[in-house]
């Protein structure tokens, strides 16, 4: 079965991927989908969302390897979204990207189940160390 999403992406159910596969969650279309451009052109299999209804099922049928979270997005429990995002994917590498000073945010997001954080807005550098990092 393949799927393709909102932007032309295919991936097919069960495949095991070579490269890392990144799932991008932002608040702004444009950033995201600018990474989204700028890892594919690295090489990154990557896939962009704007919207957090749509999240577990990509992370289930595209089998990403690592997730960078935006913590700016409104009306999310990030406690409950680790749990929810793990329970499909429990090797997945949860990042988030943060607007608050970072010794503190870190920890409380460390508490809540993610693996990372950074700080907004994040250069592309620091999101291909964090990915090569795995």
């Amino acid at each position: 079965m393949t799927r393709v999403n909102a932007e032309g992406d295919e991936w097919a159910r069960g495949f095991i991927p070579l490269s890392p596969r990144v799932l991008l969650l932002h608040t702004d279309q444009v950033v995201a989908s600018s990474l989204r451009i700028s890892l594919r052109s690295r090489g990154i299999q990557a896939v962009a969302l704007t919207d957090w209804s749509e999240i577990e099922a990509v992370v289930h049928s595209f089998r990403s390897t690592l997730a960078f979270v935006d913590a700016s997005i409104r009306n999310v429990n990030f406690r409950d979204s680790a749990i929810r995002i793990r329970k499909i994917a429990h090797s997945i590498t949860l990042v988030a990207l943060t607007n608050g000073p970072l010794s503190q945010t870190h920890c409380e997001l460390l508490r809540e189940g993610y693996d990372w954080s950074i700080p907004r807005p994040a250069s592309l550098q620091q999101l291909l160390d964090l990915i090569f990092r795995q």
